[in-house]
C-alpha cells in the first residue's frame, strides 16, 4: 500500500545532510513526527534528509536540485 498525507507543520523543516531528526509515518493512525537523532539544543533549527544519504555527494546534490531546485553545500 501507498500512502500520503499532507503536514503542514512538519513540510517546514530544512533538509541537512546531517539531520538532528528522521520522519516517521503511522499507517495505521495517519499520523506523521519527526523523532530526535541526537539531543537538540534550545533554539537549533530542526532538520531532516530530503533524500537517501547512502549515495555519493554528487548524486545527492544533483539530486536535490534537480528535485527541490537548490544547491546542498553538506
Amino acid at each position: 500500500h501507498t500512502h500520503a498525507g499532507c503536514f503542514p507543520s512538519l513540510s517546514r523543516a530544512n533538509h541537512d545532510c546531517c539531520p538532528n531528526t528522521n520522519f516517521f509515518f503511522s499507517a495505521p493512525t495517519f499520523t506523521g513526527e519527526f523523532r530526535a537523532m541526537r539531543k537538540i539544543t534550545k533554539g537549533e533549527e530542526i532538520t531532516v534528509t530530503y533524500i537517501p544519504l547512502d549515495d555519493l555527494k554528487q548524486m545527492r546534490q544533483r539530486a536535490l536540485q534537480d528535485k527541490y531546485h537548490f544547491t546542498c553545500t553538506c
